[in-house]
Protein backbone atom coordinates (compact mmCIF):
# COMPACT_ATOMS: atom_id res chain seq x y z
CA UNK A 1 0.00 0.00 0.00
CA UNK A 2 1.40 3.21 -1.15
CA UNK A 3 1.38 5.62 1.85
CA UNK A 4 1.28 8.98 -0.62
CA UNK A 5 -1.97 11.06 -0.59
CA UNK A 6 -3.40 13.54 -2.95
CA UNK A 7 -5.74 16.86 -2.48
CA UNK A 8 -8.83 14.64 -2.91
CA UNK A 9 -8.31 11.99 -0.53
CA UNK A 10 -7.39 14.80 1.67
CA UNK A 11 -10.66 16.82 1.01
CA UNK A 12 -12.57 13.71 1.21
CA UNK A 13 -11.57 12.29 4.41
CA UNK A 14 -13.11 16.11 4.85
CA UNK A 15 -9.34 17.34 6.88
CA UNK A 16 -9.07 20.03 4.05
CA UNK A 17 -11.73 22.79 5.93
CA UNK A 18 -9.70 22.06 9.52
CA UNK A 19 -6.42 22.77 7.37
CA UNK A 20 -7.68 26.24 6.03
CA UNK A 21 -9.01 27.19 9.63
CA UNK A 22 -5.66 25.88 11.56
CA UNK A 23 -3.99 27.94 8.47
CA UNK A 24 -6.35 31.20 9.01
CA UNK A 25 -6.64 31.15 12.98
CA UNK A 26 -2.19 30.72 13.37
CA UNK A 27 -1.95 34.03 10.70
CA UNK A 28 0.29 35.39 10.57
CA UNK A 29 2.40 32.81 12.01
CA UNK A 30 2.88 29.42 9.37
CA UNK A 31 1.15 26.71 11.06
CA UNK A 32 1.93 23.24 10.61
CA UNK A 33 0.72 19.63 11.42
CA UNK A 34 0.50 16.05 9.78
CA UNK A 35 -2.28 13.76 8.12
CA UNK A 36 -2.22 10.04 9.14
CA UNK A 37 -3.10 7.02 8.18
CA UNK A 38 -4.39 4.37 10.76
CA UNK A 39 -5.34 0.46 10.28
CA UNK A 40 -8.66 1.01 8.93
CA UNK A 41 -6.82 3.63 6.11
CA UNK A 42 -9.06 6.70 7.49
CA UNK A 43 -6.99 9.67 7.61
CA UNK A 44 -7.01 11.78 10.30
CA UNK A 45 -5.18 15.21 11.33
CA UNK A 46 -2.69 16.07 13.89
CA UNK A 47 -2.23 19.38 14.23
CA UNK A 48 1.11 20.74 15.11
CA UNK A 49 2.56 23.34 17.36
CA UNK A 50 5.44 25.60 15.07
CA UNK A 51 8.15 25.26 17.76
CA UNK A 52 10.17 28.25 15.47
CA UNK A 53 9.42 31.26 17.27
CA UNK A 54 10.65 29.41 20.65
CA UNK A 55 13.65 27.54 18.72
CA UNK A 56 14.58 31.16 17.05
CA UNK A 57 14.57 32.86 20.68
CA UNK A 58 16.72 30.37 21.94
CA UNK A 59 19.17 30.63 19.21
CA UNK A 60 18.80 33.22 16.67
CA UNK A 61 21.55 32.51 14.92
CA UNK A 62 20.91 28.28 14.53
CA UNK A 63 17.29 29.62 13.52
CA UNK A 64 17.72 32.82 12.13
CA UNK A 65 13.64 32.42 10.46
CA UNK A 66 10.68 33.12 12.86
CA UNK A 67 7.37 31.10 12.44
CA UNK A 68 6.25 34.47 9.76
CA UNK A 69 8.77 32.05 7.40
CA UNK A 70 9.17 29.14 8.96
CA UNK A 71 7.43 25.70 10.43
CA UNK A 72 9.39 23.40 13.06
CA UNK A 73 7.33 20.15 14.39
CA UNK A 74 8.51 18.88 17.36
CA UNK A 75 10.84 15.87 16.31
CA UNK A 76 9.57 13.27 18.97
CA UNK A 77 5.66 13.98 17.51
CA UNK A 78 7.33 13.31 13.68
CA UNK A 79 9.08 9.95 15.37
CA UNK A 80 5.83 8.59 17.25
CA UNK A 81 3.47 8.84 14.51
CA UNK A 82 6.46 8.18 11.41
CA UNK A 83 4.99 4.71 10.47
CA UNK A 84 1.11 6.39 9.99
CA UNK A 85 2.60 9.74 8.51
CA UNK A 86 1.37 10.08 4.73
CA UNK A 87 1.29 14.38 4.48
CA UNK A 88 3.01 17.37 6.19
CA UNK A 89 1.36 20.33 5.79
CA UNK A 90 2.12 24.16 6.43
CA UNK A 91 1.05 27.24 5.61
CA UNK A 92 2.71 30.29 3.47
CA UNK A 93 1.29 33.89 5.37
CA UNK A 94 0.86 36.02 2.28
CA UNK A 95 3.04 33.81 0.01
CA UNK A 96 1.97 31.51 -2.54
CA UNK A 97 1.54 27.70 -2.21
CA UNK A 98 5.36 26.84 -3.60
CA UNK A 99 7.88 24.47 -2.31
CA UNK A 100 10.67 26.90 -1.57
CA UNK A 101 14.14 26.06 -1.76
CA UNK A 102 14.05 25.83 2.15
CA UNK A 103 11.10 23.46 2.27
CA UNK A 104 13.18 21.30 -0.31
CA UNK A 105 16.09 21.50 2.04
CA UNK A 106 14.23 20.16 5.21
CA UNK A 107 12.27 17.59 3.33
CA UNK A 108 15.45 16.17 1.48
CA UNK A 109 18.42 17.30 3.71
CA UNK A 110 20.96 15.05 2.07
CA UNK A 111 19.18 15.21 -1.92
CA UNK A 112 16.82 12.13 -0.80
CA UNK A 113 13.50 12.68 1.02
CA UNK A 114 13.53 12.31 4.98
CA UNK A 115 10.29 10.42 4.37
CA UNK A 116 10.01 8.99 0.87
CA UNK A 117 6.26 8.22 0.81
CA UNK A 118 4.95 11.40 2.26
CA UNK A 119 3.24 13.93 0.74
CA UNK A 120 3.71 18.15 1.07
CA UNK A 121 0.96 19.90 1.37
CA UNK A 122 1.21 24.01 1.28
CA UNK A 123 -1.93 26.11 1.49
CA UNK A 124 -1.45 29.95 0.64
CA UNK A 125 -2.67 32.59 3.04
CA UNK A 126 -2.92 36.03 2.15
CA UNK A 127 -3.82 38.51 4.83
CA UNK A 128 -5.86 35.86 6.84
CA UNK A 129 -7.65 34.12 3.85
CA UNK A 130 -6.84 31.12 2.19
CA UNK A 131 -5.77 31.61 -1.29
CA UNK A 132 -4.67 28.22 -2.80
CA UNK A 133 -3.14 24.88 -1.99
CA UNK A 134 -1.09 22.61 -3.96
CA UNK A 135 0.33 19.06 -2.78
CA UNK A 136 3.76 18.00 -3.35
CA UNK A 137 5.16 14.60 -4.21
CA UNK A 138 8.79 13.45 -4.44
CA UNK A 139 10.05 12.87 -8.29
CA UNK A 140 13.30 10.21 -8.32
CA UNK A 141 13.69 12.02 -12.04
CA UNK A 142 13.40 14.98 -10.93
CA UNK A 143 15.39 14.62 -7.46
CA UNK A 144 13.14 16.88 -5.62
CA UNK A 145 9.37 17.09 -4.45
CA UNK A 146 7.34 18.55 -7.42
CA UNK A 147 4.05 20.04 -7.85
CA UNK A 148 1.59 17.06 -7.64
CA UNK A 149 -0.39 17.26 -10.79
CA UNK A 150 -3.70 16.01 -8.91
CA UNK A 151 -3.80 18.79 -7.27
Amino acid sequence: MSKTVNIRDIENAGLMQEIFRQSQNEYPSECCGLILRDEQHQLTLLPCVNLQDEWHARDPVSFPRTSATAYSIDPRVIMDNESRMVCIYHSHPDHGAYFSDEDQLVAAPFGEPSFPNVSYLVVSVMQKEVAARKMYVWSDSAGRFVDDDQS
